[in-house]
């Protein structure tokens, strides 16, 4: 052999266990997976797993129309297609066309469906375009802007003019005489506060902002802070039936409407909540007034009758 060394054959060093073939018995197999194999074919069956007959085909063989033709399902489940499309409920005829779903009549239909939860006020279109909405007090309000808009926000109010839509806020009026009213008014907030018996508000030239309270509670049965507006009258004598409105935030209008219900017959006034009646926007900045005029056209020949006259008068 000399210096040479041996190789081993490596076919001598295989064990006869890998040497086996391995092989699987099928009917041994199924067998003994018979229950799994049971439950995996009535888990295809089931109609709650799969809730159409078409979903039990292959995805290749399924086409876009199947939910509402059966026949573009296979014979052989037609006939059980046909049934599920008859107990299936009919759905309503919904309108195809763009053009037919934009007529006024169909968008208002769309509308008073969906504020029947919450109300909606007449800018509401124009603020879903832009803004974030959200549902608070029984409206549906906007939250914040969509976009960046805080910065030229902030040169209108203080250049220009903004414009804000407070419909939301709860408005009552309340009729009467003007003593009975003003006594009113003593009872329900700070005896010491005179703002709305000023002249000039008493004319109805301008608001009033109170504190609304508890009858003869204040300070500790306020309720919250309100506006009061008188309606213009031609007197403004004690025994003059008038009318004025206030505005309550409708985080506080249950409770303060409830206060004015139980005391507004001791003074002889009626109270009318005007919920839903009147749109009320306000104007903030120092040109809010030249594009309050460029807006409003003022009719210099209108008829004025009061209620407590019957003579009619031109205003000019």
């Amino acid at each position: 052999m000399g210096g040479s060394s041996l190789m081993a054959d490596p076919s001598d060093m295989v064990t006869p266990s890998l040497v086996r073939t391995r092989a699987v018995k099928v009917q041994e197999y199924a067998q003994s997976r018979a229950k799994e194999l049971s439950y995996f074919s009535k888990l295809l069956l089931d109609k709650k797993a799969t809730r159409r007959v078409f979903q039990r085909l292959p995805r290749h063989l399924r086409r876009r129309a199947m939910s509402h033709n059966p026949y573009l399902i296979p014979l052989r489940l037609r006939k059980e297609a046909m049934k599920e499309m008859v107990a299936a409920p009919q759905k309503s005829e919904n309108i195809k066309f763009r053009k037919h779903r934009r007529r006024p009549a169909n968008i208002m239909e769309v509308h008073a469906r969906r504020r029947r939860k919450h109300k909606w006020l007449e800018t509401h279109i124009w603020h879903a375009k832009r803004m974030r909405m959200k549902d608070l007090w029984g409206y549906r309000l906007a939250d914040y802007p969509t976009d960046k808009s805080w910065r030229s926000l902030y040169r209108a109010a203080m250049h220009h003019c903004v414009v804000h839509d407070a419909s939301y806020e709860s408005c009552y009026q309340l009729t009467g005489s003007q003593q009975s009213l003003l006594d009113l008014l003593h009872t329900c907030t700070d005896p010491k506060a005179v703002a709305y018996r000023n002249a000039s508000v008493l004319k109805g030239c301008k608001e009033a902002d109170f504190l609304l309270c508890h009858a003869n509670q204040f300070p500790v049965g306020v309720i919250a802070p309100t506006r009061l507006l008188w309606m213009a009258a031609n007197s403004t004598g004690a025994q003059t039936t008038r009318q004025l409105w206030l505005w309550v935030h409708p985080a506080a209008s249950i409770e303060a409407l409830d206060m004015l219900q139980k005391v507004s017959p001791m003074h002889q006034v009626e109270v009318r909540p005007l919920d839903g009646e009147l749109v009320r926007f306000e104007l903030r900045g120092p040109l809010a007034l030249q594009v309050l005029s460029r807006v409003l056209q003022t009719d210099t020949d209108t008829s004025i009758t009061t209620a407590d006259t019957t003579t009619t008068t031109t205003t000019t």
